[in-house]
């Protein structure tokens, strides 16, 4: 009879952390609550694509960034460390998409 060999275990997967944390799911539960309800948020329009604006923003006291790709400059590389400058500072982001474009919203 022969002996099968087992290949060799296999070391765990380790993944990073998710961007999205408890604090930050539980903020963002409560901003959509709070326009669910018709409140007010206070928020400001970005139209400069550099992160230390977005997170000054953020820690002005602003609860939204919204990101103006409409009209403002920026491409989607640039949204990203928009949205992770904004949320380092406790602010939630929209995006304003140039339009209903769906290739644009695939990216």
């Amino acid at each position: 009879k022969q002996q099968q060999s087992q290949p060799p275990p296999q070391p765990e997967c380790q993944f990073a952390a998710p961007l999205e944390s408890t604090r930050t799911r539980l903020a963002t539960n409560a901003l959509v609550s709070q326009m669910r309800r018709e409140k007010k948020a206070l928020g400001a329009f970005l139209h400069l694509g550099d992160p230390l604006a977005a997170e000054m923003v953020g820690l002005a006291g602003f609860e939204v960034v919204v990101l103006d790709h409409e009209q403002g400059p920026g491409d989607l590389q640039n949204a990203v460390s928009l949205v992770h400058a904004a949320a380092s500072a406790g602010a939630h982001t929209l995006l304003r998409v140039p339009g209903n474009s769906p290739s644009y919203l695939r990216r």
